[in-house]
């Protein structure tokens, strides 16, 4: 911790601990796996309605740009990019689909809500209004 610092706080949620290896890494630490380790992890616990939920998708979002723009270099996150196009269409085309449930709606509007925050350079804690739609 005191050679990789600590989490960074403009993920706030989602990537920030991959964020964090990843600077371990480059300072030459070693990841390993335990495969005897147990740990007890309720997944997506944070969020309501989980990886369904739109907090998870915001963050997702979001934050996954910070952490390809942290940890590679222009050149690379240029190769990486064009992969997320595919997905940023579906995320417009459920968002516009007049016969899509509500839900998805949401979920597709607060991912791209979380990509213009990133490009807004709008970090830490999701926009209030957006909480309280997840609910």
């Amino acid at each position: 911790i005191n050679s990789v610092g600590l989490l960074e706080e403009k993920y706030f949620l989602n990537w920030e601990e991959m964020d964090w290896a990843h600077r371990a890494k480059r300072l030459g630490y070693d990841s390993f796996i335990v495969p005897q380790a147990k740990v007890w992890h309720k997944g997506a616990v944070s969020f309501e309605n989980g990886r369904d939920g739109p907090l998870w998708n915001y963050y997702m979002w979001r934050n996954r740009m910070l952490w390809m723009e942290r940890n590679f270099p222009l050149p690379e996150r240029l190769t990486l990019y064009p992969h997320l196009l595919k997905p940023i269409y579906y995320q417009v085309k459920s968002l516009l689909n007049p016969w899509g449930t509500r839900e998805n709606k949401v979920r597709s509007s607060a991912a791209l809500r979380g990509l213009a925050d990133y490009f807004l350079r709008r970090f830490g804690p999701a926009p209030p209004a957006l909480i309280c739609r997840s609910r």
